[in-house]
């Protein structure tokens, strides 16, 4: 048998639940709330025209303090996400990248890097045509994965990273496959903003968007958490984008030729 303080404390959960879920344009909602309050307020004793003052004054704080939490909790989703992919940022991608390896599992991680940015941002239109180029190939990701339980985050300006658990090597060779395919579906033209006068050196014209991706597996990595895992994947795909560049007819994109663009 359910003691009264056990009971009480069910009333109040249920309360709580309700007015988290609580439509506040619902008044048929709102009041479903309050006769709640209003009937826990009566098995305390306090008369009926008391616990209907009491209970609508208590309504009112809780849903003070409600809208307050619900508008805190907004601006932290906002925080957790970067505002051009919608991916998480690096700190919060990194805590949930720790969860997954101690978990214990198996999980892959991806690295993927945008290559010749800085074509976009010298020759299509700056920072413009640079986010534009960022939003088509974390549009090209978000398709890709479909939906799948995969944790995605933008690591830095031109690098994103995916954490996918339990994914056969094929499964995953095949998830980049389609990443690539879909940013490949745009050319350097497609960045070109309205503002840019001169136009495009003809070496570019008609240059499909590109990126380099790398990969490692958790069992790839003898030592170490997660960042282990990710550091390997870095290097693979950084090593993937070096060999881009030095691919005959490459070359024109690595504007420095010096470094990695």
């Amino acid at each position: 048998m359910s003691t009264l303080i056990e009971i009480e404390q069910e009333e109040e959960k249920e309360i709580l639940a309700l007015l988290h879920e609580a439509d506040f344009t619902d008044a048929d909602a709102e009041n479903a709330i309050i006769d709640l309050i209003r009937q826990r307020l009566l098995k305390q004793g306090i008369g009926e025209a008391e616990a209907e003052r009491v209970a609508a004054a208590n309504y009112a704080l809780l849903k003070e303090l409600e809208v307050r939490s619900r508008q805190i909790e907004h601006r932290t989703r906002k925080l957790e996400k970067d505002y051009l992919s919608n991916f998480l940022v690096d700190s919060v991608l990194a805590e949930e990248a720790e969860k997954v390896d101690r978990s214990g599992g198996e999980y892959a991680v991806v690295c993927l890097d945008i290559n010749f940015l800085k074509i976009a941002n010298d020759y299509c239109g700056g920072h413009e045509a640079g986010n534009r180029y960022i939003k088509i190939v974390a549009q090209a990701m978000s398709e890709a994965i479909d939906g799948r339980p995969i944790l995605a985050g933008r690591t830095r300006g031109d690098e994103f990273t995916l954490i996918i658990p339990e994914m056969s090597q094929d499964d995953l060779e095949r998830l980049n496959r389609q990443i690539e395919e879909r940013v490949e579906r745009y050319t350097i033209e497609d960045l070109v903003t309205p503002s840019v006068k001169k136009p495009l050196p003809s070496r570019f014209r008609g240059e499909k968007l590109r990126v380099s991706i790398g990969f490692a597996f958790r069992r790839d990595v003898q030592y170490g958490g997660w960042d282990a895992v990710k550091s390997l994947a870095d290097e693979r795909c950084y090593a993937e984008k070096r060999r881009f560049y030095d691919e005959p007819g490459h070359k024109k994109f690595n504007l420095r030729h010096t470094k990695l663009q």
